[in-house]
């Protein structure tokens, strides 16, 4: 996600990887589904970071890289860490029947299910001075069932550019989500879906759909007939409301 707007008008990209939860996965060792970084105000000196990644149920908590601060203005200092890194939260997201299991819960199951493990770190304001930053996650690797990009088992995953402030007075709160990052919906039906953004401090948000990334710099590359525009190939319309941050999924007819 790339914000280069000032912090009191905060741009939110609703990143195509979402459409990456809506294949039908295998047990391997590539496992990225989705990620999120969100940060908030806990006190005035004090801002928790979290980082949110989406995987495969067949890696169990899985760790890999943390978030890290880039300066938009050389010489600034990143802010001191008041903890290590904390595991809070581990739960399924799959959309089943109670009736029925997933590989989650007992080993072998027919369905892939998908999980969702969350991290936080607190960092002090106001032991450095104002500056601005970059938030930027990368990991590797994507889970290899992904259609539409190319290699995606060996394409790495990347959110970009969530912009923070530091200093005295500089806690702010990032957009927030209401929903989780996953979606099913059935082949050759409509279909709208909406992460339920909103910004504690009031801040105005503006979604536009964006190119996925594979490390901090590069975009990934799309297979032939897909790209960050149509997701999910030429047989389906995505368009994506700026203002209300709803994306709509026409069928035509779709697969």
């Amino acid at each position: 996600m790339r914000l280069p707007r000032p912090p009191r008008t905060m741009l939110l990209l609703l990143l195509v990887g979402i459409f990456l939860f809506l294949l039908t996965p295998s047990a391997n060792a590539s496992h990225h589904r989705g990620a999120e970084i969100s940060y908030s105000c806990i006190n005035p000196c004090t801002t928790r970071v979290s980082l949110s990644m989406y995987g495969d149920c067949t890696i169990s908590c899985f760790w890999g890289s943390w978030i890290r601060w880039k300066e938009r203005t050389p010489g600034c200092i990143v802010p001191p860490s008041v903890y290590p890194v904390t595991y809070i939260l581990t739960v399924e997201l799959t959309p089943v029947c109670p009736s029925v299991s997933t590989n989650c819960t007992t080993p072998g199951a027919l369905v892939q299910g998908l999980e969702e493990w969350r991290w936080f770190r607190d960092y002090d304001n106001c032991a450095v001075p104002a500056c601005e930053f970059d938030l930027l996650w990368t990991d590797c690797c994507r889970t290899n069932t992904v259609q539409n990009i190319v290699s995606p088992g060996s394409t790495g995953m990347a959110i970009v550019g969530t912009f923070i402030s530091t200093g005295p007075g500089g806690c702010n709160n990032s957009p927030q989500f209401t929903d989780n990052a996953l979606s099913y919906f059935c082949a050759g039906q409509d279909h709208e879906f909406a992460v339920g953004a909103y910004d504690p401090d009031g801040d105005s948000l503006a979604y536009t759909l964006m190119p996925c990334y594979g490390d901090s710099v590069n975009p990934v590359t799309y297979a032939a007939g897909y790209s960050y525009l149509q997701p999910l190939g030429p047989t389906w319309d995505v368009s994506l409301d700026s203002k209300t941050g709803i994306l709509t999924l026409d069928a035509l007819p779709g697969n």
